[in-house]
């Protein structure tokens, strides 16, 4: 009797959904990056048996005991924690940190304890969150005056940063833009302003005659 060949990965992976799929990649990527099976499962709510078999279906290379404790304790990952460190005291959040190397919310934390990060308070993150978007507000107002004053409608403004016309006037006044008439562009208003002195030089002007006492 012959015995039935096991399925071989790659095989197994195609009639899984395409969500359990990307959901496998992500869980390698992260693996491979120096994320722990125990903390891939507690970040998508799996058991440690259900994230290797994700792991083993895109045929992830799996780490031995020592390659593991030489990731954990190794020169890489202290260069590497330095690095989160840096990024982290220049503003950068553990979310935007752990999407940017692809590791878990969790494993960041850890490595930035371990380089002596001292971590921020939620009420220090959000002052700097606050902060950091009034600054950006701020970038945007100038931006939008600037081409507003070189002659850009309303309208193209709103249509070139996704937001509603209000939105815009709303901006350029907190920007203190002198607001043009609406519907009329900067030439609009330079051709106005012209138009008497135009319209003075070609109005029609009484003939003058000269008497026998002048010539």
């Amino acid at each position: 009797m012959t015995t039935p060949k096991p399925t071989p990965a790659a095989a197994r992976g195609p009639r899984w959904s395409p969500v359990r799929q990307r959901q496998a990649l992500d869980l390698s990527s992260r693996y491979r990056n120096g994320a722990t099976v125990r903390e891939l499962a507690k970040d998508a709510g799996l058991s440690p048996a259900t994230v290797l078999n994700r792991l083993r279906s895109v045929d992830t290379p799996m780490r031995t005991q020592q390659q593991a404790h030489a990731l954990r304790h190794g020169t890489d990952r202290t260069q590497r924690a330095q690095r989160l460190r840096t990024d982290y005291e220049a503003g950068a959040s553990v979310t935007s940190l752990a999407e940017r190397h692809r590791l878990s919310v969790r494993t960041v934390r850890r490595m930035l304890r371990e380089a002596g990060t001292v971590m921020r308070t939620s009420a220090q993150t959000r002052t700097m969150q606050h902060h950091g978007g009034q600054a950006l507000q701020q970038e945007q107002m100038d931006r939008l005056r600037a081409r507003y004053e070189a002659g850009a409608q309303v309208p193209a403004l709103a249509a070139e940063n996704h937001c509603s016309t209000s939105t815009v006037y709303r901006l350029l006044r907190r920007a203190g833009t002198t607001m043009r008439a609406r519907g009329r562009s900067t030439q609009n208003q330079v051709s106005k302003a012209n138009r008497p002195a135009e319209t003075e030089a070609l109005r029609p002007r009484p003939a003058t005659f000269l008497t026998e006492s002048q010539s």
